[in-house]
């Protein structure tokens, strides 16, 4: 008699545990989203440090401007212009990190952009202006690029 009642009970908590109603699945992890690159555009990836005093650290929520290369008479390119309203930018994420997509076909500088200063960019330890070309449905990393911060208070 023990045993059945045991049974018994054991039947009636599976029952009851079966019955009730069972927490929502939880919701799928959304798909994360990669920018799709058109077939005539580029894109331009790479890195940004600052340089403050003798240590470099990420430049975060930094503004990037992809500039226009200016030629002189002979055809050299001798310097970068970009304009605030019409030249492609972007900002850096919280490690410095930027990615320009869909970018035209050419030539371009980079451009830090503050609000007292324009500063181009330059590959580090390099005092030379940095021009790269962007092909259609290719994708530049220009690396790691520094620019010369002023000093904190």
């Amino acid at each position: 008699m023990k045993y059945s009642v045991f049974a018994y009970g054991a039947l009636c908590l599976l029952w009851v545990v079966a019955c009730a109603p069972s927490a929502p699945a939880p919701a799928p992890l959304p798909t994360p989203t990669v920018a799709t690159l058109s077939p005539d555009k580029g894109a331009v990836t790479g890195l940004v440090l600052a340089q403050v005093g003798a240590e470099l650290q990420p430049a975060p929520k930094t503004i990037v401007y992809l500039a226009a290369t200016v030629k002189d008479a002979s055809g050299t390119e001798v310097f970068i212009s970009f304009d605030r309203v019409n030249s492609p930018r972007t900002a850096t994420d919280d490690k410095g990190r930027f990615v320009f997509w869909n970018i035209p076909p050419g030539r371009y500088g980079l451009i830090v952009d503050q609000i007292s200063r324009s500063i181009p960019l330059s590959r580090l330890g390099a005092d030379q202006l940095l021009i790269i070309e962007v092909s259609a449905g290719e994708q530049v990393d220009v690396g790691t690029l520094s620019y010369e911060s002023p000093s904190r208070p």
